[in-house]
């Protein structure tokens, strides 16, 4: 969460948005955990991960979905990353000008 918080501090908010979904089954723990490490980006809470499983194929945490401006889904990432790395970065700010290429394959 503090490498996307990173990230969501790096990208243009008119271009990108950072979402968190949380599948804790008390959300109250969950909002500690934010507070904590001043997660400030659009979070939402799905208790237990039923709609993530049902909807999404989600069963793994962490996860991470790179959806495109037009809403499809250009990448699903399992496990943790380091989001704010340059290099993450520049792929994600090419993506945006539609050029996928680095996101084809292995994930970031």
């Amino acid at each position: 969460m503090p490498a996307l918080q990173a990230l969501a501090d790096r990208l243009p908010a008119d271009k990108f948005a950072v979402i968190g979904v949380s599948v804790d089954d008390d959300h109250h723990v969950a909002y500690e955990y934010l507070l904590e490490r001043g997660i400030t980006f659009a979070r939402f809470f799905d208790e237990g991960g039923a709609v993530a499983r049902s909807r999404l194929g989600i069963s793994l945490y962490p996860y991470t979905l790179l959806i495109a401006p037009d809403g499809r889904f250009v990448q699903r990432v399992p496990g943790a990353r380091e989001w704010n790395q340059d290099k993450v970065v520049a792929l994600l700010e090419r993506a945006y000008c539609g050029d996928y290429s680095g996101l084809v394959g292995d994930p970031p």
